[in-house]
């Protein structure tokens, strides 16, 4: 078992199944169907950019062990996760706020048959198709910048660039 997988089964083990997406995850605020979508709203401590994407493929991680725990939220014509992710931050005068990350669109058969054990980190990124980047979508930029980034999460980085209207960013 991977150590973050064992992390989580260890804290799950110590307080019990979660029995919702908000309790799944610190850093889920609401998880709730709206339609074809089962809309996540998850709000993260802002971290240096090189953790920035690890720290997020570890929240999909989270999302995906609630999909296949079949945690309430997705409903049977559910076919995606929006996930709408911004950063806790402060303002020059020391008052909170939050920073729009933007949307990742995570496709619910993915998530589900996803060999959780297999994937750690960043290889999580790689079940999104389609990034909608809000203002603080430079850790993404920067990630995908370096090019053993981008080669090890290839469909992660063209749904960045797409997202950016790049195009075709290989």
């Amino acid at each position: 078992m991977k150590k973050a997988t064992a992390v989580a089964a260890l804290a799950l083990a110590a307080c019990g199944s979660p029995e919702s997406f908000e309790e799944q995850s610190a850093d889920i605020q609401t998880a709730e169907a709206q339609g074809v979508n089962l809309v996540v709203k998850a709000r993260q401590q802002m971290v240096a950019e090189s953790l920035a994407m690890t720290q997020l493929g570890m929240l999909i991680e989270e999302i995906a062990l609630g999909v296949q725990a079949e945690l309430p939220g997705p409903v049977e014509q559910t076919e995606f996760v929006q996930l709408q992710l911004g950063y806790a931050s402060t303002d020059r005068l020391g008052n909170e706020a939050t920073v729009d990350f933007g949307t990742v669109r995570l496709p619910i058969g993915d998530l589900r048959e996803a060999q959780i054990d297999n994937l750690t980190g960043t290889q999580f990124l790689e079940l999104a198709d389609k990034v909608s980047p809000g203002p603080a979508i430079d850790p993404a930029i920067q990630y995908c910048s370096d090019m053993d980034n981008f080669r090890f999460n290839p469909v992660w980085c063209q749904a960045v660039g797409e997202g950016l209207g790049l195009g075709d960013y290989n």
